[in-house]
């Protein structure tokens, strides 16, 4: 097989896999989803289990350039793993919020504004010249925009359950 085909079959299976992570959500995950899903904050699109490189996220937002972690027991044994994931992301102008599921389960609400407060605050590095570019423009999403042009912030754009 040749390279091009082996790219194209890791790729393939790690879509799957992120699809079947998506039918398996932690309690975590799922009550986190739940709030980032429908454009429920500051109006972004958030995707669940989405495939960025090598990895997949557990909720991913192209136009924040943000990429959200919840660890449960499981990263305790991997942080060598996380952390070579943080770097890659990084090096492409993504930065990673990271939460535990305690965290999420216990105090999912300001989990939701932290969430919020780094989209709305922090712009996104650009990524080094060495990483390649689509060639396309990144822009927010319209609502988010809007709400930004109108003063509102993080907190008060962010819908109640």
């Amino acid at each position: 097989m040749n390279e091009f085909r082996k790219a194209a079959e890791k790729r393939r299976i790690l879509w799957e896999e992120a699809r079947a992570l998506r039918q398996a959500l932690t309690p975590a995950e799922e009550a986190l989803w739940q709030r980032l899903r429908r454009h429920q904050v500051l109006g972004l699109h958030f995707q669940s289990q989405y495939v960025v490189g090598p990895f997949i996220a557990d909720f991913y937002c192209r136009a924040a350039q943000l990429v959200v972690e919840v660890d449960g027991g499981v990263h305790r044994g991997q942080r060598g793993r996380d952390a070579e994931r943080d770097a890659y992301l990084a090096g492409r102008g993504l930065r990673v919020l990271r939460f535990r599921n305690e965290e999420v389960l216990r105090d999912l609400e300001n989990v939701v504004r932290s969430i919020a407060f780094t989209a709305e605050h922090a712009a996104p590095e650009p990524p080094p010249e060495s990483a390649p570019s689509s060639g396309r423009r990144r822009h927010p999403t319209p609502a988010l925009g809007a709400k930004l042009r109108r003063g509102e912030s993080a907190a008060s754009a962010v819908r109640p359950d």
